[in-house]
């Protein structure tokens, strides 16, 4: 039971991430979309060019990865018990 509920949290956590990266609301990954997929988009308007990537955005990404790799080591440590790197492989590995 411990383990749907550590799975059902860090799936929450991982998408509020992923939400809070986006910009605006506009879809930032569609460029590596197929190209009549991505002119369809802009034809909608739904996307603008592909954003230019800046030191503050790299910065905020990799923060965010960071806290997530953090909170996840805690929790397969605490909860699971995982005191060596192959259990915590393990454990982390079976969560996703």
């Amino acid at each position: 039971m411990v383990f749907l509920i550590e799975c059902i949290v860090l799936c929450v956590l991982f998408n509020l991430l992923i939400y809070a990266s986006r910009k605006g609301g506009k879809v930032i990954y569609a460029p590596d979309y197929p190209a009549i997929i991505t002119e369809r988009l802009k034809d909608k308007g739904l996307i603008t060019e592909k954003p230019k990537l800046t030191k503050k955005d790299v910065i905020r990404k990799l923060i965010a990865m960071l806290l997530f790799a953090f909170i996840l080591a805690l929790v397969v440590h605490y909860f699971n018990g995982a005191n060596t790197f192959l259990k915590g492989a393990c454990w982390t590995y079976a969560i996703w």
